[in-house]
Parts: structure tokens; C-alpha cells; sequence
């Protein structure tokens, strides 16, 4: 009986660690989610400015001004692009481990549930 009562509350100790990656795997998937849509209007900026850049060929210095502008903003748009990229690619290695974490715990419980349904078997 001691046993079981200690099986149990290892099982509840790992539902525990299930249930807080569930919700990590969760709070990251919302991150990645935000982070990708971060770089995806990024990208559509970046490339707003880009055809914006193609129209301004006017050598007139105003245009030129603006061109220089636009250029700033583009390379500060291509460093938060890839900075965001990289977030991205942490986030994604990092719900990979969490999902595998996850499975590694789904197998525990259920090789617990196992031992412990032999045990009560055995004590009956």
C-alpha cells in the first residue's frame, strides 16, 4: 500500500510536470506565433520600401534626402528581420525539446500507471 500511495504521488508529480510543459509549450507557441508575424510584417515592409526605394530615381537632391531615409530604414528593418529570425529558430529548437519532453513524460506516466495497476494486482 505504501507503495502504491508512493507511485501515486510521483503519477501526480509528473501530471504536475506534464501539465507545466503543456503550458510552456503553449506560452511558446504564442511567442513564436507573435515572433513570426513580427518578421512577416517586417518582410512586407522591407519590401514595401524596397519598391518604394525603385521609384525614387530622380536625381533631385529631396529624393536623394528621402533615398538615404529610406535606405536607414531598411537596413534597420533587414537587422530586426534577422534578429526576429533567430528568435524564431530559438523558439522553434525549444518547442521541439519541450514536445519531446512532453512525449518522454506521456511514456513515464503511462509505465507508471503500468507498474502500479501490476502492483495492485499483486497486493490483491
Amino acid at each position: 500500500k505504501h507503495q502504491v500511495r508512493q507511485l501515486e504521488g510521483q503519477l501526480e508529480t509528473v501530471r504536475g510536470q506534464e501539465q507545466i510543459a503543456r503550458q510552456d509549450k503553449e506560452a511558446m507557441s504564442s511567442i513564436l506565433n507573435k515572433e513570426i508575424g513580427k518578421g512577416q510584417k517586417a518582410q512586407s515592409i522591407l519590401l514595401d520600401k524596397k519598391l518604394e526605394i525603385m521609384q525614387l530615381t530622380e536625381p533631385n537632391e529631396s529624393l536623394k534626402v528621402k533615398i538615404e531615409a529610406v535606405t536607414t530604414e531598411k537596413t534597420e528593418l533587414r537587422q530586426d528581420f534577422e534578429s526576429l529570425r533567430q528568435i524564431n529558430e530559438t523558439s522553434q529548437k525549444q518547442l521541439v525539446e519541450y514536445m519531446e519532453e512532453m512525449q518522454q513524460l506521456k511514456e513515464d506516466i503511462k509505465d507508471r500507471e503500468q507498474r502500479m495497476e501490476a502492483m495492485r494486482k499483486q497486493v490483491q
